[in-house]
């Protein structure tokens, strides 16, 4: 709360509204920080904020551009927090031993294939690297 000015279960639509230049995704334009942390401390997800800005009942400078551009980039906001919540209920492993190396699986020659066809001719290298 003190950071962000979001309970921490809204920390990925924060994200989402604002961006996050670590995983590579820019948010919704317009969307600042302030701004997102009001719109979600009253309304809390994403789901929950209305379509109509007249709903919304913050104080919040340029509201219904900020209403237009979540209105009409809902799908984005939506794969953006998909994008900032962190996994709980994949399977991983169930002992440390499954990680233990024992050898390539059976996709990995042709992704070597792959990945040798694509090497750099030496034109493209500069100088300091061919060496």
């Amino acid at each position: 709360m003190q950071k962000f000015g979001v309970k921490p279960n809204s920390i990925p639509d924060y994200l989402a509204l604002v961006g996050d230049t670590a995983d590579g995704y820019p948010g919704l334009a317009g969307w600042r920080t302030k701004s997102a942390a009001t719109v979600l401390s009253r309304f809390g997800r994403l789901e929950a904020i209305p379509p109509d800005a007249k709903d919304w009942r913050i104080n919040v400078s340029n509201l219904k551009s900020l209403s237009d551009v979540f209105n009409s980039k809902r799908d984005l906001a939506f794969l953006f927090r998909d994008l900032a919540t962190l996994r709980t209920d994949l399977p991983l492993f169930a002992t440390v031993d499954d990680l233990l190396w024992t050898g390539p699986t059976p996709d990995f020659p042709p992704v070597a294939d792959r990945l040798d066809k694509a090497k750099f001719s030496a034109k493209r290298v500069p100088r300091s690297v061919r060496r």
